[in-house]
């Protein structure tokens, strides 16, 4: 039987009317015959049709605009030290603990750990649950909340908060967030994007991700709401330090920092004439921002968070600006949604919908699902000013829920400008107006939770056009290829597809999963300097 040729061909969205047209970039695909033709067929060559998705997604790689990944390690005994450091930090107004609990759980995959049951497991593998960020410090803090008997909802949001804190250069309370939860138990999916909705009068983003975490937490949390801010505020008035990721973002921005009263407040040395920047294990503070989380964690109204956070902007904004943000803020009222779900034999997949990549990931899959009668498949290629992952958290439990949190500032360290008042640093995610909701996606994330015969899998990756290939390459490798999860997720891809926007610091991009089978949990990552993980 002769091959079927099919294109997939991404045409570039002009952003204004006056913008010159870049073109377009076709990739074709080669296969034998449609998922749809062959499903009465043997399994083998249900999963040579799939395989075909695999090359699709190499040869994407190599024949758009690529961006070098560097894969150098991070050097380990600094984050041990600065753990230690801050657990220190953390207990000055806490009981002593056992001595035990101060020591890192971040090994290399290829110790083994005992859990309480007394069962042996590599350190990516664990018996109750796991918590997953890029801070040693705040994977503990969602697993702690994990043993303390809340969902992974509640220890996400600890666990997001204390980003907020101590890695402002990825996230802050300015940030935008897109999230998947899954409930193992009535194997459901929601979804919930904390976007602006309204574009923003001012240069610097609308602050959304606390009104976004309250929701979920009325939802879908069990703890009470002011504990899940108690360890981020410890952070911020007691002190944190510097680990090896945000000592490396501070040293890539110093001239950026340098200019920002705000950061330079945070992190240049005080009577230092030469503007010298904080280094890794030196102590940052930022009372401002204790002060704020205290506030809303006592008293939380959304009047009360608006007023709050419209205090954010410079003190000599117009009052006309200064009125449209807070009317911009008033009007954010994020809706927890049905997710973008495709069903694919026993496979089922939930995604981000809305103003993210979610629909682009579901597409990459249902390419090989679908008969189509066309040659080619149009989809859009994203703005230039689409916003890029800057982080991620995974929070899982052996019962089968599941939290999967895209996170992003828009640039390294956002708009530059931490507000005095309330200590949050604003973002440049910056909603344009004349777009509407489903129109061009602004937000290259696709948080995604995959149900296969019982074991349900979260996958989230940082980077931007990079991010639904390189879930999709993992979903062929480990789902249909049948690869270990940890090799799956290494061999993902990590280029980016299509031309973004200059930015100050390229972050490494970095895939990571979850899978919870047979009652346990597995973690894997793509880079060394991704992700740690803290499990139960």
């Amino acid at each position: 039987m002769g091959s079927v040729r099919q294109e997939i061909r991404y045409e570039k969205l002009q952003d204004t009317d006056t913008e010159e047209p870049e073109g377009q970039v076709t990739v074709r695909v080669f296969r034998n015959r449609s998922l749809a033709a062959s499903r009465g067929r043997d399994r083998e060559t249900y999963l040579r049709v799939l395989s075909s998705m695999l090359l699709l997604l190499v040869a994407v790689g190599f024949v758009l605009y690529e961006l070098q990944v560097s894969r150098a390690e991070p050097p380990r005994g600094h984050n041990e030290l600065l753990e230690n450091k801050n657990e220190l930090l953390e207990s000055d107004d806490e009981e002593e603990e056992d001595e035990s609990h101060h020591h890192s759980h971040h090994h290399d995959e290829s110790d083994n750990h005992s859990d309480s049951t007394g069962h042996h497991h590599p350190t990516n593998t664990y018996h109750q649950g796991i918590a997953v960020t890029d801070s040693d410090v705040c994977s503990r803090i969602g697993k702690e909340m994990l043993q303390d008997g809340g969902t992974v909802v509640d220890a996400g949001i600890a666990a997001v908060l204390c980003l907020a804190v101590i890695h402002p250069h990825t996230t802050s309370l300015g940030a935008v967030f897109s999230c998947v939860v899954y409930n193992g138990s009535s194997n459901g999916a929601r979804m919930l994007n904390a976007l602006p909705r309204d574009p923003s009068p001012s240069p610097f983003g609308v602050p959304v991700m606390l009104q976004g975490l309250h929701l979920l937490h009325q939802n879908y949390g069990h703890k009470p709401w002011e504990e899940l801010l108690s360890p981020a505020i410890r952070l911020a008035n007691k002190g944190f330090c510097v680990d090896d990721t945000l000592g490396r973002a501070l040293q890539n921005n110093q001239q950026f920092i340098s200019s920002s009263v705000g950061l330079c407040n945070l992190f240049c040395h005080k009577n230092d004439s030469t503007g010298g920047l904080k280094e890794v294990g030196e102590t940052v503070i930022n009372p401002s921002l204790g002060k704020f989380l205290e506030q809303v964690s006592t008293h939380y109204t959304d009047s009360f968070v608006t007023g709050l956070l419209a205090q954010s902007l410079p003190d000599d904004t117009d009052s006309t600006i200064r009125d449209k943000f807070t009317a911009a803020i008033s009007h954010h009222r994020p809706d927890i949604e049905a997710p973008v779900t495709l069903h694919v034999e026993e496979l089922t997949l939930y995604t981000s919908g809305g103003q993210t990549a979610g629909r682009i990931l579901s597409n990459f899959v249902q390419t090989l699902n679908e008969n189509s009668s066309s040659d080619s498949l149009l989809l859009p290629l994203m703005s230039r000013r689409a916003a890029p992952v800057g982080t991620n958290v995974i929070i899982a439990r052996s019962s089968g829920d599941l939290l999967v949190m895209s996170l992003s500032l828009n640039s390294s360290f956002g708009s530059g400008f931490v507000s005095p008042s309330t200590g949050i640093l604003l973002s440049d995610f910056i909603q344009h107006p004349g777009l509407s909701q489903e129109s061009q996606p602004e937000f290259w994330a696709c948080p995604s939770v995959l149900s296969l015969e019982g074991d349900v899998m979260g996958l989230a990756a940082t980077g931007g056009s990079s991010v639904p290939s390189s879930l999709a390459h993992i979903i062929l490798n480990h789902l249909f290829l049948k690869m270990n999860l940890t090799e799956s997720v290494r061999e993902s891809l990590t280029h980016e597809h299509f031309p973004v926007k200059p930015t100050r610091d390229t972050n490494p991009l970095a895939a990571l999963a979850v899978i919870v089978e047979a009652e346990h949990v597995h973690v894997a990552k793509s880079s060394a300097l991704c992700c740690f993980h803290e499990g139960l």
